[in-house]
Formats: structure tokens, sequence, C-alpha cells
């Protein structure tokens, strides 16, 4: 028997650090599995780590690729952009937006990060490595790049070996200036809206 005017609701996850591995582990899930509902998907991954995570429409001349916030319950809010729509710009920017929470960057009281700030900028690069060595296990990829074998073969095994798709080894090797832009082009997927 339900009392009639009692509020059946479920507590909000809380985000907890020992659970980062699995997260990324859940999320690369997703970047590597080609019929996923990107948007759903990530969205119900999220929720259940504590984040409220939505893919937005990008704000014209808005100079960023995501947002975070933390609520007074302490449940975050990350809103992703498309912008630039390179899904390795996606997904970088992705990972570097749970570096900050990790990082313990984001609190309910704190206002947004200035990349321009000198402070700002030390938790932007941390940010930054966080989300490079979430996607790309640092140990491999030194030895990976230490061989120099940039062959398209080369970068889908190496892909695999770190259960992401080949373009986030293309995109971080392009970015380094390892390999020109011009390579690849063909692997390097797009992002866009679909309106229904």
């Amino acid at each position: 028997c339900q009392v009639l005017g009692e509020r059946n609701t479920k507590p909000v996850p809380q985000f907890d650090t020992q659970n980062v591995e699995q997260l990324i582990s859940d999320l690369k899930n997703i970047m590597i599995n080609h019929t996923s509902d990107l948007q759903k998907d990530l969205a119900d991954i999220m929720a259940k780590y504590g984040i409220k995570f939505s893919i937005v429409h990008n704000f014209r001349g808005a100079p960023v690729h995501g947002y975070i916030s933390q609520n007074k319950d302490g449940e975050y809010q990350m809103a992703l952009t498309i912008r630039g729509a390179f899904a390795d710009i996606f997904w970088f920017s992705l990972f570097h937006e749970i570096g900050h929470i990790v990082n313990g960057d984001i609190s309910k009281s704190s206002d947004f990060i200035d990349a321009l700030n000198n402070t700002d900028t030390a938790k932007e690069d941390a940010a930054d490595k966080f989300a490079g060595n979430a996607l790309l296990d640092p140990d491999s990829y030194a030895d990976f790049t230490a061989v120099g074998d940039y062959r398209i073969m080369t970068i889908k095994r190496y892909a695999a070996s770190q259960r992401v798709a080949p373009y986030v080894v293309i995109g971080r090797l392009q970015k380094e200036k390892r390999i020109p832009y011009s390579w690849y082009s063909g692997y390097k997927v797009r992002y866009k809206w679909v309106e229904s």
C-alpha cells in the first residue's frame, strides 16, 4: 500500500574516486561500440557514477568544449559540446572534465575555471594529463612512440590494446606533431547533430 503524497525518490549516487578505473573502462566500452547511442549511453553510464551528463549545442563564440558543476546534493552536472565535431576532441574533453572532478577542482562553491588564471592553468594542465593518461596508458604510449611506426595497421593494433578507437591515437599523434594532420583523415570520425 502506497501512502498518498509520499514521493518515491532514489538517492543520487555520489561520485567516488575509487570507481574511476571502472568509469574509464565503461566509457571506453561506449567509445568502441559502433552501435552505441552516444548521448543516451553516456548519460546512463555517467548517472551510475553521480554525474548528470548531456551533450549540448555549442554557443557561437564560446571557447570551451565542456562545462562541469556540482549541485547542493553533491551531484555533478557535465555538459559537452561537439564543437569542432571531431570525435577525438570530444572524448579528450570528456576525460578532461572527469579529470577536474578527480583532481578536486569542482565544488559546490566554485566558479568557472579560467585558463588565463595561473592557478587555473595548472588545473587545466593536470586535467589534460589525466585525460591523456586515461585514454592511453603513459608507459605503453612512450613505448609506442619510441618505435615511431605510425602505419595505420600499427596504430589500429595499438588502439585496440588500449581499448580506444584509432582516431584517439591518430588525434594525439597529430596534436603532438608526430604525424601531419593530413594523414589518415578517413579515420577521423566527426560527430554531427541529427534533428529528430
